[in-house]
Parts: structure tokens; sequence; C-alpha cells
């Protein structure tokens, strides 16, 4: 019966449209030719904890601190996101451990991608 909220906030987290607002950096393998939109954090990750957080009875602005705190994008090459989501096994997920208020970059890190 949610369906359409979730739709809703999915689209809302991959933040296509709002780019010069998310892209907080890039890597320095990346180039113009071979670029990758990775969102530091996984948009599902995100959104299911969302879920959890309004369940709990967390305000509005508890939930709007929450996104400003990990969603973010960092361009980076195909083969790095590659690495991180295939090689790795991160594409909807953070490295074993992570937990929320560590660093958004743990798989980055966890990707050897250094970024700018």
């Amino acid at each position: 019966k949610d369906q359409k909220l979730l739709d809703v906030t999915r689209s809302v987290l991959e933040g296509d449209g709002i780019d010069r607002i998310l892209i907080i950096g890039s890597s320095m393998k990346r180039t113009t030719n071979d670029s990758y939109r990775e969102h530091v954090v996984p948009c599902i990750m995100i959104h299911n904890e969302l879920i959890k957080l309004y369940l709990n009875g967390a305000t509005l602005a508890e939930m709007a601190q929450f996104i400003k705190s990990n969603l973010a994008i960092v361009l980076i090459s195909k083969k790095e996101a590659d690495r991180i989501d295939n090689e790795l096994g991160l594409k909807t997920a953070m490295p074993e451990g992570w937990k929320w208020g560590d660093s958004i970059f743990a798989r980055l890190t966890a990707g050897n991608v250094t970024v700018l």
C-alpha cells in the first residue's frame, strides 16, 4: 500500500537532478569520458534506515539531518565502480562492521579509491 511513497523516496535519494548539491568530489582515476556517479552510502541503505527512524518516532528534522549526513555522490571511474560493486560485493552494502555514524567513505576506502 505504500509503494508509491517508497518509489518517490527512492527517486529523491538518487538525486539525479541535484548533482550540484550532492557531488562532493571525484577520484584521481576518473576522467570526463570515464565517469560514474557513486553514492558513497548506497541509497537503499539510507532508504531502509529512514523507514526505521520513522517507525521509531524520529522527527522530520532528525530524518533530514540523517539524509544530510549520509547522502553524497563522488564521481569515480567505471573500473572503480565495478571493483566496489562486483569484486567487493558492496553495490548495496557497506563494508562489514560499518555502522551509521562511521565514515561514509568506507566503500571507497575498501575499493582503494582516492578522492580529490
